[in-house]
């Protein structure tokens, strides 16, 4: 969607298969959907977090983990998978 939603919304709607919050940053939304990465994803049925406040990318150093789920850049993400 295009909302702001909270890490347990987005856990909430993660597909059953998916073991990673996925997330991409970039310096605002317009940019980060430009990103040939979330087309895949939303394509695939997965939803990808858009972070483009710059307070993200230190929280993104401390927050490793929600729920038991790994947050995981989409571009690590796809590199591994392909």
């Amino acid at each position: 969607g295009d909302t702001m939603i909270s890490l347990q919304q987005y856990v909430n709607q993660m597909r059953p298969s998916q073991r990673h919050i996925l997330y991409i940053t970039e310096r605002s939304r317009r940019h980060a959907m430009q990103s040939p990465l979330i087309e895949g994803f939303r394509r695939d049925g997965y939803e990808v977090l858009l972070m483009t406040d710059p307070a993200d990318e230190f929280a993104l150093q401390v927050l490793r983990e929600f729920g038991g789920l790994e947050l995981l850049s989409a571009t690590a993400h796809a590199a591994a998978s392909g």
